[in-house]
């Protein structure tokens, strides 16, 4: 009886040992995905980034004040939705943009605000 139950007890660490270890090799293996995982993320982050920074080139002289006038003074402030870093620029993107300008309609001087 002792024996059986010797013989039993030792089974039962051995598939305890072989359980820990499997559980053990699933645990680095699902870490290990997970930082693939977010390396990736950080990967895209930075392309993502970089398009940010590129569009707000597109859109920054969109953005202009050229209005020249002793009655009038203009000023414009617009706060983006969207702030970003990109290396070494901090940038903001997707919101309003502030158009103001002098024209001529029939010779007549005009401003427009946008």
């Amino acid at each position: 009886m002792v024996f059986i139950l010797a013989n039993r007890f030792l089974r039962v660490h051995k598939e305890a040992e072989e359980l820990n270890l499997d559980l053990d090799q699933k645990v680095k293996e699902r870490t290990r995905q997970l930082e693939n995982t977010l390396e990736q993320v950080r990967e895209l982050k930075i392309q993502q980034d970089g398009d940010y920074f590129l569009t707000s080139l597109i859109l920054d002289p969109l953005n202009r004040n050229q209005v020249e006038n002793d009655f009038i003074v203009l000023e414009g402030f617009s706060k983006q939705k969207k702030r970003f870093q990109f290396k070494q620029w901090k940038k903001e993107i997707g919101g309003d943009i502030i158009i103001a300008d002098e024209i001529c309609l029939k010779n007549r001087k005009c401003l427009v605000f946008v």
